[in-house]
């Protein structure tokens, strides 16, 4: 797919400050200059051709009640990935999990209420999956980067 310029504009106006509101595509459609069924129909069609995978929040962690978080990185065997995978998926904390090419090969990212509940759930995940090794990383320390995805070079800005 090609991206013209309005498209350009859709995908990144869809990464910045997204509007809180009843209507956010409305909202969004009327700073754009194109309707509010068009700019859905575009954002389908990201959805469709895998440029977009979801429109969702980042929340700060410790405002909502997470005040401990950890990267944890599992060593498990190819064939039991997705079930693993959806495992994780069911907890609460979970915000990232995704595979990576490595020897510890799928990685997450969960939150809890308290370094204790954070264990208690890592212990929960290492019985129902059995990895053959969990590497829990707690964060020590946040930094954060603004980080825009150019549509044109598929890199940042």
């Amino acid at each position: 797919m090609k991206f013209s310029g309005e498209d350009v504009e859709i995908l990144r106006r869809l990464q910045t400050n997204f509007p809180i509101e009843e209507r956010p595509f409305r909202s969004l459609s009327s700073e754009l200059g194109i309707t509010e069924d068009k700019l859905i129909e575009r954002i389908r069609e990201y959805k469709a051709n895998g440029y977009v995978r979801e429109i969702s929040p980042k929340l700060v962690s410790d405002k909502v009640g997470y005040s401990a978080s950890t990267l944890v990185a599992v060593k498990v065997e190819e064939d039991r990935i997705e079930e693993i995978a959806e495992t994780i998926n069911e907890y609460d904390g979970v915000s990232l999990n995704y595979e990576r090419d490595n020897d510890y090969n799928l990685w997450f990212t969960l939150h809890a209420s308290s370094k204790e509940e954070l264990l208690e759930i890592i212990d929960e995940i290492k019985k129902r999956t059995d990895p053959i090794n969990l590497l829990n990383l707690p964060k020590q320390k946040q930094f954060k980067l603004h980080v825009v995805f150019n549509p044109l070079t598929g890199g940042e800005d």
